[in-house]
């Protein structure tokens, strides 16, 4: 992990899981700003539900509205994206 102090960003690197009530989020790459309450990763993820598991890349999240959204998601629709609610 590395810190921005200045601007608050926490960047996360290698294999970051994100445990959240409907699943499990993994990815390689995570910045969570401490400031904007915001987290944002470009990088490829695999969101693995009971049911169902999605790949993509890409994702935004807001922590206010407490809402994840991946980005350019395989196995639900080609090049689409999905709101989570957390």
């Amino acid at each position: 992990m590395r810190a921005d102090t200045l601007y608050q960003d926490f960047i996360f690197e290698d294999h970051v899981i994100i445990e959240i009530p409907n699943g499990v989020l993994k990815t390689r790459f995570l910045n969570f700003n401490a400031k904007r309450s915001e987290m944002r990763s470009f990088d490829k993820f695999t969101y693995k539900t009971r049911l169902k598991t999605y790949h993509g890349r890409g994702l935004h999240g807001l922590a206010n509205k407490r809402e994840i959204t991946l980005f350019n998601t395989l196995g639900h629709r080609k090049n689409s994206s999905i709101l989570v609610q957390i």
